[in-house]
């Protein structure tokens, strides 16, 4: 890798990198991936907005999607939860949900709304949310376990049809801001914060058990549940497990009016840990001196040295790195006393931390939307070593919308998938990122033989729809005249078809006498119309170069319907004895 030099300067006892944007290798989409490198993910009904996002690596090699959605309804906004099953090539399971998309809906007009979820022993997923039932003050969204079927389902035979809704410590307070993960002992535990209202509802972080099948840990906590009283507004938790098997918690706290983070840290039976701060909790109000901090959207991760990185943001405008030690106390050697600024490339709207994930070569890769560089709504990334801002730029997902919604997972070094929701417009969509993508195959002549760009590492090569035994490298040596494709699969089988390559000067004159044919259409009513001196067979190929039919045109005025092709190109070839001629259409 490229060595790159930083020239740090300080601003308020912040690390800030000079440069603004470094441009190292930068992640660009993976085309072979669901044909473009964007899964777009259909969603029933007027979507407005895209909240939540987690991404799952499940057993059978599959992934699960999970997404929190607006939908604009008659009496205004609802929501639901979205869940998306989908293969590394980005292939929809059609045995999950509908066409591989499940919409949560509860009976009675509840709304389901996952943010975090689990793949269970059985294929069964445990998701940690909230619920409300109908508009207005119905009810509040409290802490919700949330269990659903391999096929996407809710579990019908768990709690009230399919969730288990939790009171809050005094039955007001609303809960949001969920994570969720696995225990050692084969249970899991859930975080939530309360916030207050303007009712008096209560202020709490609190921690939720589970068993292994997910139903509610009554040996956890107090009948399953920790409550931590706070004087203040809480703000979002992340919950992560460390090497010694304690459960740390972070969590935004307001403070005046800057909003900081509080660590708090448990046992696995809920009880508060004696050898982590003081009883178990860290409020390092020192790291923000004379910073205006803002972590009301944040995120987390944990290394392998169970070090603590937390993203916020610096008075609302850049994003704030902030590292802790195992004990609690912040780690001096990251930037300046522990902080480190990562410079916000936009300036209309201010930066929402999103994601922090560890990648394989160790490094950490952050996801941040916001407004971008060209005052566009959109998402900037960055990747950091142990100190330094490796890259930092808004390019290639610009593209990826407005929100607050993004997960990614590493599938292999240098490739991972993201999800992301957005509004501006409104969607929900997997894109899968790489830092060596493969090229797409496409088919050029090199003298007598026929070569293709894709990077493989597998090829297949087809005449006129049919495989050719034994043509699987990258190039081949046609022995006739026809159609070719050529198919190419990357390293983790996914596989993409080239355009058709008609070949047409193996062996036969370079005349053609179908030059007097002229070809048009198709009309508005789906018909081609050919004009021919003479009768001429033809044959009509699909985009993969597949034959579909098969005929003779009438000498003079011929008509051909494409009624029932699927919307894409097409290729029409006409065949005589000494030449051919190829027209291609599009049909819709």
């Amino acid at each position: 890798m490229k060595t790159n030099y930083l020239h740090p300067v300080l601003v308020s006892a912040v690390l800030i990198v000079g440069v603004t944007r470094i441009k190292a290798q930068l992640p660009t989409l993976d085309p072979v991936f669901a044909g473009s490198g964007v899964l777009d993910v259909p969603i029933i009904g007027s979507l407005h907005d895209c909240w939540a996002a987690n991404l799952l690596a499940l057993q059978d090699g599959s992934y699960l999607g999970i997404s929190e959605v607006t939908l604009s309804v008659p009496e205004g906004y609802s929501g639901q939860g979205v869940l998306v099953k989908f293969d590394q090539c980005g292939t929809f399971d059609p045995d999950f949900g509908t066409a591989g998309v499940s919409q949560l809906a509860g009976a009675a007009d509840w709304r389901v709304l996952p943010e975090k979820g689990v793949e269970l022993a059985n294929g069964s997923f445990l998701l940690a949310g909230t619920t409300n039932q109908g508009f207005g003050a119905v009810s509040t969204n409290r802490h919700t376990a949330i269990r659903v079927l391999p096929n996407g389902t809710l579990d019908a035979a768990y709690g009230m049809d399919g969730f288990i809704r939790h009171s809050s410590s005094d039955g007001v307070a609303s809960s949001y801001g969920m994570d969720l993960i696995a225990l050692p002992t084969g249970g899991y535990v859930a975080a939530a914060v309360q916030s207050g209202n303007s009712n008096g509802g209560s202020r709490a972080l609190s921690l939720f058990g589970y068993q292994a099948t997910g139903d509610p840990d009554a040996a956890f906590g107090t009948d399953g549940v920790v409550h931590v009283p706070k004087s203040e507004f809480a703000y979002r938790a992340t919950t992560h497990l460390t090497s010694s098997s304690t459960i740390l918690v972070a969590y935004g706290r307001r403070f005046v009016n800057t909003i900081r983070i509080e660590l708090s840290a448990f046992t696995l039976a809920g009880e508060p840990s004696t050898t982590f701060g003081s009883n178990g909790v860290v409020d390092d109000t020192t790291a923000f001196s004379g910073v205006n901090g803002y972590f009301e959207d944040f995120a987390a991760v944990l290394d392998d040295q169970d070090r603590l990185t937390v993203m916020g943001t610096l008075d609302q405008d850049n994003i704030m790195l902030i590292r802790f030690l195992p004990s609690g106390a912040r780690d001096l050697t990251f930037g300046v006393n522990g902080r480190l600024l990562v410079p916000h490339l936009g300036t209309n709207l201010p930066p929402l931390p999103s994601r922090l994930k560890i990648l394989a070569d160790g490094n950490i890769l952050g996801i941040v939307h916001a407004g971008t560089s060209g005052n566009v709504p959109g998402t900037q990334w960055f990747l950091l070593n142990e100190s330094n801002i490796l890259a930092n730029d808004d390019q290639p997902w610009v593209s990826l919308g407005f929100k607050k919604a993004s997960d990614a997972i590493e599938i292999e070094e240098g490739r991972w998938l993201v999800l992301s929701g957005a509004q501006f417009p409104a969607g929900m969509a997997v894109r899968r990122f790489s830092m060596d993508p493969v090229a797409l195959p496409s088919i050029s002549a090199s003298g007598s033989s026929l070569i293709t760009a894709g990077s493989g590492p597998g090829f297949q090569w087809y005449l006129d729809g049919s495989e050719i035994t034994g043509a699987t490298t990258n190039s081949f040596e046609p022995l006739s005249n026809g159609s070719y494709t050529v198919e190419m699969t990357d390293a983790l089988g996914c596989s993409a078809i080239s355009a058709p390559f008609e070949l047409l000067n193996v062996g036969v004159p370079t005349t053609d006498p179908t030059q007097s044919i002229s070809l048009t259409g198709p009309d508005a009513y789906g018909m081609l119309t050919i004009r021919s001196d003479d009768s001429v067979p033809y044959e009509l190929f699909d985009a993969r170069g597949l034959l579909l039919k098969t005929g003779t045109i009438t000498a003079g005025y011929d008509q051909i319907s494409t009624i029932g092709l699927a919307s894409g190109s097409y290729t029409f070839v006409l065949r005589s004895p000494n030449g051919r001629k190829v027209f291609r259409f599009f049909a819709k």
